[in-house]
């Protein structure tokens, strides 16, 4: 734990916990009966007499930088004398609290291509299109799942089937769930993008079974980034002549 602790004297640890405390003292002043808990932690002066934030944020004698840490931080964070640290990642690697939040809840699980296949590949699809350099993935992760983790771990998954040039995620908004998140696997060569299709499209990764297909390279190039995102909206066309638009037309259709 030593080897990636963080002193208790870094500025963005002291930072962090002065943020917390602020929340805590601003709670508590709306609870009945606490408020005169944090005298406790108050310079001579009283909190009653102090008018601005400015001076309440200076009347502060003390705070419990430390047990704030460690109850907020729960099962995600510890402090030794060498200072506090966290098992969310590799030693003097700073990460969000959020990150470290998600991995304290999967441990060393990952997502995505990283995961473990729960079941036999699916039966798979006819080819959308000639293949190309550029697979498609959908429905590896839902709406709202995206975080800092899934791109790097995708990639890192992604380079065995050959040299990847790039990773890029897209999360459309609106999009029915299954094709929220669509995940852009750029290839260096034709044969490792073929590689990557025919062992990812079907496969069933987390409850879901992931679609691939490839894209058309000049549409990637462009990035247009979004082609037949289906979507909850459907427009109709040629279903009258223009002449024959009225008033009764929209509720009539």
């Amino acid at each position: 734990a030593g080897s990636g602790a963080l002193p208790t004297t870094d500025r963005e640890l002291r930072l962090l916990a002065a943020a917390l405390w602020k929340d805590v003292s601003d709670w508590a002043r709306t609870e009945a009966n606490l408020e005169r808990h944090l005298e406790l932690f108050t310079a001579e002066m009283s909190l009653a007499s102090v008018a601005s934030s400015e001076e309440k944020a200076a009347a502060w004698a003390y705070l419990p930088a430390t047990d704030l840490l460690l109850v907020v931080g729960e099962g995600l964070l510890g402090v030794t004398a060498e200072g506090a640290f966290t098992e969310a990642g590799p030693p003097h690697e700073r990460r969000t609290f959020a990150a470290a939040l998600r991995h304290a809840k999967r441990g060393s699980q990952k997502r995505g291509l990283a995961a473990s296949a729960e079941q036999p590949s699916a039966k798979q699809a006819k080819l959308n299109r000639g293949p190309t350099r550029i697979v498609l993935l959908t429905n590896l992760v839902g709406a709202g799942e995206v975080d800092e983790d899934l791109e790097e771990e995708t990639a890192e998954e992604a380079g065995k089937y050959g040299k990847l040039v790039k990773c890029i995620i897209k999360e459309v908004k609106g999009a029915p769930d299954k094709e929220a998140v669509r995940i852009f696997l750029e290839f260096e060569k034709l044969a490792a993008a073929s590689k990557a299709y025919a062992d990812m499209n079907g496969r069933y990764f987390g409850g879901r079974t992931v679609k691939a297909r490839f894209y058309d390279e000049e549409r990637y190039a462009r990035g247009d980034f979004e082609r037949r995102v289906p979507s909850r909206v459907l427009q109709l066309t040629n279903l009258v002549a223009p002449d024959d638009v009225d008033e009764d037309l929209e509720a009539e259709t």
